[in-house]
């Protein structure tokens, strides 16, 4: 027995899970992406590492279940091939803007996908080309635009923009909060 056997739902979760599949093959292309155009690693290491990626075994478990893991993963690895291809020399605006565009969705995703502000301003800062106050305008308009509406309509509803708040209140077993000089970091 299948564990979907008889259950009129089972088309429909066989469908969402390949559309899990197809986001993590799709976060593979992206760390391929990311080596293959920096410029510092050949394409057969760049081929290594998303090999690595994608037999990570949490990375593999995750890619064949239903959450929003997948697609937070894939624009969180797009949004850091656009930040590499923004660095190449000549590349103009547009990388720098999907780079933003990816960020903001991955924010409306998971607010996890938050990390990839400090990535992108990192990215601006070490990048020597001209233009990095316009790449600066060209990332953060649509990674700050696009979630706007729901991190004002959170925080009007719930007092918190994030909705971190929330989760506290209605999930505490799942959170352990932790501070960075906890040893479980160490």
């Amino acid at each position: 027995k299948y564990l979907h056997d008889g259950d009129p739902t089972a088309g429909t979760l066989h469908r969402l899970r390949l559309l899990s599949v197809a986001l993590s093959a799709g976060t593979i292309v992206c760390v391929y992406l990311m080596g293959a155009v920096s410029g510092i690693v050949s394409r057969l290491a760049a081929a290594i590492a998303a090999g690595v990626a994608a037999f990570i075994p949490q990375f593999s478990f995750v890619s064949g279940s239903l959450n929003n893991d997948n697609l937070a993963n894939l624009l969180s690895a797009a949004t850091l091939t656009c930040l590499v291809f923004g660095m190449r020399a000549g590349a103009g605006l547009r990388p720098w803007g999907l780079a933003g565009l990816f960020t903001g969705l991955g924010l409306l995703t998971k607010f996890t996908g938050l990390a990839m502000i400090p990535c992108g301003l990192f990215a601006m800062w070490i990048h020597r080309g001209a233009g990095r106050q316009r790449a600066a305008v060209a990332f953060l308009v649509p990674a700050l635009l696009t979630p706007a509406p729901l991190l004002i309509r959170n925080a009007m509803v719930l007092g918190d923009a994030l909705g971190a708040g929330a989760q506290v209140r209605t999930l505490p077993n799942l959170l352990d909060p932790k501070g960075l000089s906890d040893a479980y970091f160490v």
